[in-house]
């Protein structure tokens, strides 16, 4: 007889049921209490690549985020500071007028005083800083852009600072006699007027003129340059001779000279008794006009000049005079700024396509020269690297000097599809190649056009290389923009670095220091002159006009306003971004209450009517049976 017992029924099996319900139920359990589908990565399958990949970005988007709230702070400080230099280029602007000279002259001692605390006030603002971040030095972070005011007008270190720089600038460009570096010579009915020597001081003869058929006139020209006034006869009173003349900063000056039969004054030459008596009255009042010019006009123009030179970009050479400053021998730019403050020490950008690179072109005949200027530091302009010519009927030569020159003289003319590549060397050590081909007719970029002769063929070829050298050192130059930048997204970058030596700040520095180092005694006769002509030039230098310019106080404004919408645009897509990954990683990670528990009571049912049958198979035998 057969013995039916509880071993013939499939107890393990049941077992194993109920346990794997048993841990759904606490899983179920765990994710009731957390709201999470689970507790490790392993758990969730195929999910945990796209779980791991969105974590991954949000984490990316959160560092976006963080960028660019410090970008933004920097930001906020950057534009307080710049609207504030616009306000101060603005009241410095409107301080001085021609003319303006208050009640009882008050404008002419309080204008230089209120020059200098805005100075003060400038350099401070250049230096602002946050975080132990200096702000407008460009990359240059770790340092305070600018000197402080001391220093750079009066000097340190041993070094001379802008006042002295200055006074030295206007005694070199007056000259000994103070007849701003021009010789008056008389001979028999001929007045000459000559500069003393090639060098950058005083007057430069420009133009002459007059509506007098009683005088002849011989244009200025020459190195260094001369004019020539005779008197063939007779003027007429009232009819004028004029001479223009360049200034130390660039501006025009037309001195005029009034023919007169009764007493004269400044400006007027009295009508002799012939041409040659007629022409010492014209020497002796030209020098007295020149003297008067030179102690207003072009004091004034010296001292922007001098503020021109040293208020530059970091290595640029600054002009200075060494012994007696009006004696041309010893006159000298010097190579370094070993014996001049230099006021901006952040970083600045070494190539201008203003100044072609820092390379001098010049033409002379059917020669063109192409030269470097005074060595400079490293890292400043562009060097002449070789030259390769397949120009028929010219040479092209590298003169192996420091600096080095390059000569291309035409002896005659090239044939057209000739071509010469003359070679650079980059400040970042990196070459390019500048190549231009003869061509007949109208040139395009890159090429020039084949005059009548070599002279022609040669001013040709200059202007054709001064084009590509402006576009090749544009090119390399970059911006002040480009020193900071800060990835704010995976293919955006915001640039937004500014740099104390940029034309507007440096132009409204000049203007300032330039009306600081000015005196006007009352009792000086010239005070009224030089306060007019220094005001005048703080007005060009400062209007409106100039606003558009790249570097302008207006500009920056613009472009660092530009960077913070980009930046807020982004913080919003990122906003945006993050919120969708939020609610995709809550689809894949999180779980409905709702649903696990339902499931759970479900379960709880099924694991109920496990155990009783369980319990039942479990007790089943033949003896409870019977």
């Amino acid at each position: 007889m057969t013995v039916i017992k509880n071993s013939m029924f499939p107890f393990q099996a049941s077992f194993q049921h109920i346990t794997n319900m048993k841990q759904r139920f606490d899983q179920l359990q765990g994710q009731l209490a957390t709201g999470q589908k689970a507790a490790k990565l392993s758990e969730m399958g195929s999910s945990r690549f796209f779980d791991l990949s969105m974590r991954a970005r949000l984490t990316k988007n959160a560092s976006y985020q963080d960028t660019i709230t410090a970008v933004n702070l920097r930001l906020d400080v950057l534009d307080a500071t710049v609207s504030r230099l616009d306000k101060l280029e603005s009241d410095q602007r409107t301080l001085a007028a021609p003319g303006g000279y208050g009640s009882s002259n008050i404008n002419l001692t309080t204008t230089p005083d209120l020059s200098l605390a805005r100075l003060d006030e400038v350099l401070d603002l250049l230096n602002a800083s946050i975080d132990g971040r200096y702000l407008f030095g460009g990359s240059t972070t770790d340092r305070a852009p600018v000197l402080e005011t001391s220093a750079i007008l009066d000097g340190a270190l041993g070094r001379d600072g802008f006042r002295t720089v200055a006074g030295e600038r206007k005694l070199a460009d007056a000259g000994p006699d103070g007849l701003g570096r021009l010789g008056v010579t008389t001979a028999a009915d001929t007045v000459t007027v000559a500069e003393d020597g090639v060098h950058p001081f005083g007057f430069k003869l420009s133009t002459l003129s007059t509506p007098s058929s009683s005088i002849a006139l011989t244009q200025p020209s020459g190195s260094p340059a001369a004019l020539g006034v005779q008197f063939t006869a007779l003027p007429v009173a009232g009819e004028t001779v004029s001479i223009g003349l360049t200034m130390p900063d660039g501006s025009e000056e037309v001195i005029q000279l009034v023919a007169t039969t009764g007493t004269t004054g400044v400006g007027a030459f009295q009508i002799g008794a012939d041409p040659a008596s007629t022409a010492a009255n014209f020497d002796a009042a030209l020098q007295a006009t020149l003297q008067r010019v030179g102690e207003t006009t072009l004091a004034a123009a010296s001292t922007y000049a001098a503020a021109d030179n040293f208020f530059n970009e970091q290595g640029v050479p600054v002009l200075r005079v060494g012994g007696p400053p009006f004696d041309t021998a010893t006159s000298l730019v010097a190579a370094t700024p070993a014996d001049t403050m230099m006021w901006y020490q952040g970083e600045t950008q070494g190539i201008r396509a203003k100044d072609l690179g820092r390379l001098e072109l010049a033409t002379s005949a059917a020669t063109t020269t192409l030269g470097e200027q005074v060595p400079l530091a490293k890292g400043y302009g562009f060097r002449i690297a070789g030259v390769a010519s397949g120009l028929s009927n010219a040479t092209a030569a590298l003169a192996g000097g420091s600096p080095e020159n390059l000569n291309v003289s035409f002896a005659g003319l090239p044939n057209a599809g000739e071509a010469i590549t003359v070679r650079l060397k980059l400040p970042d050590g990196s070459s390019r190649d500048l190549t231009l081909t003869a061509v007949m007719g109208a040139p395009r970029p890159g090429e020039f056009s084949i005059g009548a002769d070599g002279n022609a063929t040669s001013a040709n070829f200059a202007a054709a290389l001064r084009e590509r050298l402006a576009s090749t050192a544009d090119a390399a130059a970059g911006t002040a923009r480009t020193t900071v930048t800060a990835k704010v997204e995976d293919n955006t970058t915001v640039r937004y670095g500014v740099q104390a030596n940029e034309n507007g700040i440096v132009g409204l520095i000049r203007s300032l220091a330039a009306m600081a180092v000015e005196t006007y005694p009352q009792g000086d006769p010239t005070s009224t002159g030089r306060f007019d002509a220094m005001a005048g030039r703080q007005m060009a230098r400062l209007s409106e006009s100039h606003n558009n310019e790249p570097g302008s106080i207006e500009v920056i404004t613009i472009e660092l306003n530009l960077a913070k919408a980009r930046m807020g645009n982004i913080s919003e897509r990122l906003t945006t971004r993050n919120a969708q990954l939020l609610t995709m990683l809550e689809e894949i990670e999180g779980v409905s209450k709702e649903e696990v528990a339902m499931e759970m009571l479900a379960l709880q049912t099924r694991l109920e009517a496990s155990y009783q049958a369980t319990a039942l198979v479990a007790r089943l035998s033949l003896v409870n049976y019977l």
